[in-house]
């Protein structure tokens, strides 16, 4: 009766808040936040106690942090922009949850990830790119409207030149820094509402308020930075411009007018006018007009009465007519459309409305137009700039500036369920209406706003994971780069981990433990340790690589019981040592090759084996070293199904050959001799170089039966620096092959000899 009473108190004082607060939640009364909002002047940022975080949390750049103390799951997009998350406790998160770049500072506490979901992607895929200022330039006017050029160097900006009475600049930017290299003078107006560039050339296409000739083409010439006029069009008060993709039209809206027209264009020159008609007056703003295909053009309506306020006409070459239109609330006014490239999707930026960023889908084919309501972001604040990267399907807007969130922000947009995730923003220094444009190779973006413009670099940032024990609960994909800091564990509760679409980096004195699954997708250094401090421990894992895979730097250990297969080679080239622990094996399977191959410190013992009871297993496996040889000691080395040893040789004149093979022992210490167990029915072939065997201790020999088997092949040699014991088994020597021996040492046990087999010295 008291659990019960307790529970029904309990969950009356639940509350349902959006905060934004530099201390969000409570730990007197469960709440559920609503997307808290971190900006980087606050040094106290916390998600508290017993609040419960369904809406992800957002943090506005790199140097922002919060701490994580409480005690409910956390779901939907964490979106640390750069930014840190401490915990304070061990935190759970729940499906839907996607995780951007940033920084996960565990403190040593535990992430448990959802069980009732196939896979997880960490970082999630869309969520690894950030928003970084490159440069800002201050402009001297009110930017209306944005446009690159079609090799991404020059930035068209049109406005209120308040100050210069210019109303078109053009800047360049070499990946670095904006430099002004031209400036225009609208001479009919004051204001310039809307530019754009051809879609391969240097002509420009201007939108003006202006009573005559407010519709103009320039050409820029990108040696002497001038600006020529090559057209114009008497018409009255233009405010959108769009070119054609082929560059042979180019479509020409007015501010307040029943019609819009499209004229054919060559070499900057006008030629015929074909005009479409919306059947009433419509009011249409800067950036409402767009091309969706040489066939199609977009456009969205400020003020309108009955027709609805975005519509789609196609174009035949020779005439425009009304295709479909939707949203007939005269109350919803556009502000900003665009199409995303080779796609049926149309991004609309509302400056009025309930859902005030939308995306509808165009079929061409039986000309409709549907809301998709899936995508419905939930922006409530007016949009005023929308543009897609032209690749990745990431969509960037515009709203009014706010201390408790993004100007700009970048969604990403699942093409095939139709939906927008929030996944990364940038915070404006500057006040005004701001418009934005991708360059076309999606690398950066520029925003232009009252008096000044940015380029921001939109770049793969890292998940970064410092001494945290990651629990998954289900396959995890990784979708970027992770780095490991401090001390990090992934338990993989029996789920495989891929790597083929991401990496992760062990960082300098740094320690990663992978248990309990398989890692997959391997190749290349996907899997891998900065310098020589890093340390990977694999526990209990399954290897399976698609690729040669190369593990330059740091340690590996080998804990529990772990396979390696695939039909590709393992380069090991660090120079730090490697150790199989005592009580595990490590399974070289079918097809697998471990190279050894140190190339800054060429010793033979980066590999270590506790004691007898480290079991290196050859399962029809190779094991294999350079010239620089290999020495085995301690542990022990069973053969389970046929495999094969061999080393490189050097040769370097008719009388020097450097041949350090694989050496079993060391010739001194009973402990130090690697055992050897070769099981019934299997053989060990010595396919190249040689085997050196300086085992102390008779009985570190085991062939099980006759049917044991080492195999010398043909060009290989067997170097005995203490005699061997075969027991039951046997040695093979093909053809052309060596037995290089000490006084005294000999072989024990039965010997085929299938060719010419020299004897020689030690």
């Amino acid at each position: 009766m008291i659990k019960c009473f307790f529970v029904i108190i309990f969950c009356s004082s639940v509350t349902f808040l959006h905060i934004y607060a530099i201390v969000a939640g409570a730990d007197t009364t469960v709440a559920r936040q609503s997307a808290p909002f971190f900006i980087k002047s606050d040094t106290n940022n916390t998600l508290l106690g017993f609040s419960s975080f369904k809406n992800g949390i957002f943090l506005e750049d790199s140097v922002t942090s919060t701490t994580f103390d409480g005690f409910f799951p956390v779901a939907g997009s964490l979106v640390l922009n750069g930014g840190t998350l401490h915990l304070a406790h061990d935190l759970t998160v729940e499906k839907p949850v996607k995780f951007g770049s940033g920084t996960i500072n565990g403190n040593g506490f535990a992430i448990t990830f959802p069980r009732n979901i196939s896979t997880i992607t960490l970082p999630t895929t869309g969520h690894t790119r950030l928003l970084n200022t490159v440069d800002e330039y201050t402009i001297q006017m009110l930017g209306y409207s944005v446009d690159w050029s079609h090799d991404n160097r020059f930035i068209a900006l049109s406005g209120y030149g308040y100050a210069t009475g210019k109303e078109l600049q053009i800047l360049e930017f070499d990946g670095s820094s904006i430099v002004k290299r031209a400036e225009y003078d609208v001479p009919e107006a004051t204001y310039a509402y809307n530019v754009r560039w051809h879609p391969s050339d240097y002509y420009l296409a201007l939108a003006s308020y202006g009573s005559t000739y407010a519709f103009k083409v320039l050409y820029f010439d990108e040696h002497t930075y001038d600006l020529t006029l090559t057209d114009s069009a008497n018409l009255q008060y233009v405010s959108s411009v769009a070119w054609s993709p082929n560059g042979d039209h180019v479509a020409v809206s007015r501010l307040y007018a029943n019609s819009f027209d499209v004229f054919d264009i060559t070499d900057g020159v006008l030629g015929a006018k074909y005009t479409g008609n919306f059947g009433e007056l419509g009011y249409v703003l800067m950036n409402c007009l767009e091309w969706k295909d040489d066939d199609n053009i977009a456009i969205g309506f400020y003020l309108h009465n009955t027709m609805p306020a975005f519509q789609i006409f196609s174009f035949t070459g020779s005439s425009l007519n009304f295709s479909v239109g939707i949203n007939n609330n005269s109350s919803e006014r556009i502000y900003s459309i665009n199409c995303l490239p080779e796609t049926s999707f149309i991004a609309v930026g509302y400056l009025t409305g309930s859902q005030k960023l939308r995306v509808y889908e165009y079929n061409m084919n039986n000309a409709t137009l549907i809301d998709v309501t899936d995508s419905f972001f939930g922006e409530f604040s007016a949009v005023y700039g929308v543009h897609w990267r032209n690749n990745g399907g990431f969509l960037a807007y515009t709203k009014p500036p706010s201390t408790n969130d993004y100007g700009v922000k970048v969604l990403k947009f699942d093409l095939e369920n139709k939906k927008l995730v929030h996944v990364g923003g940038y915070k404006p220094s500057t006040v005004g209406w701001h418009q934005l444009h991708w360059t076309g190779n999606g690398d950066y973006l520029a925003v232009a706003a009252q008096q000044k413009i940015t380029v921001l670099e939109f770049v793969d940032q890292p998940l970064v994971l410092k001494n945290a024990k990651l629990f998954f609960n289900s396959n995890v994909n990784v979708g970027g780069n992770i780095i490991i800091q401090g001390s990090c564990t992934f338990d993989c509760g029996g789920y495989s981990l891929d790597l083929s679409g991401g990496e992760v980096t062990v960082d300098k004195d740094a320690n990663l433990i992978i248990e309990k699954g398989k890692i997959k997708g391997l190749s290349g250094e996907d899997l891998r340790c900065v310098d020589d401090t890093g340390v990977l421990t694999l526990r209990d894992v399954k290897w399976l690589q698609d690729d040669i895979v190369t593990f330059s730097h740091g340690a590996i250990r080998f804990s529990g019981d772990v396979v390696m297969s695939g039909n590709h080679m393992f380069v090991y080239q660090s120079s730090r040592t490697s150790t199989l622990l005592a009580k595990s094996s490590w399974k070289l399977d079918e097809g697998f090759t471990f190279s050894y191959d140190p190339i800054v410190l060429t010793s033979q013992s980066l590999l270590e084996f506790e004691n007898k009871s480290s079991v290196l297993i050859l399962n029809s496996s190779t094991l294999h070293t350079t010239v620089t040889g290999l020495q085995l000691t301690r542990g022990t080395l069973r053969v389970e199904r046929d495999s094969y040893l061999s080393s490189e040789k050097e040769i370097i004149d008719e009388y020097l050959t450097i041949d350090e093979g694989i050496i079993l022992g060391d010739g001194i210490q009973e402990s130090n001799d690697m055992s050897i167990e070769i099981l019934s029915n299997q053989m060990l072939r010595v396919l190249e170089g040689s085997l050196t065997y300086r085992n102390v201790d008779p009985s570190s020999w085991s062939m099980v039966g006759q049917t044991s088997i080492l195999s010398i092949v043909s060009g290989a040699r067997l170097a005995l620096h203490q005699s061997i014991n075969l027991g039951n088994g046997r040695a093979r020597f093909q053809n052309n092959t060596v037995c290089a021996k000490a006084d005294g040492k000999n072989i024990i046990g039965a010997i085929d000899v299938l060719g010419a087999l020299v004897f020689r010295n030690l």
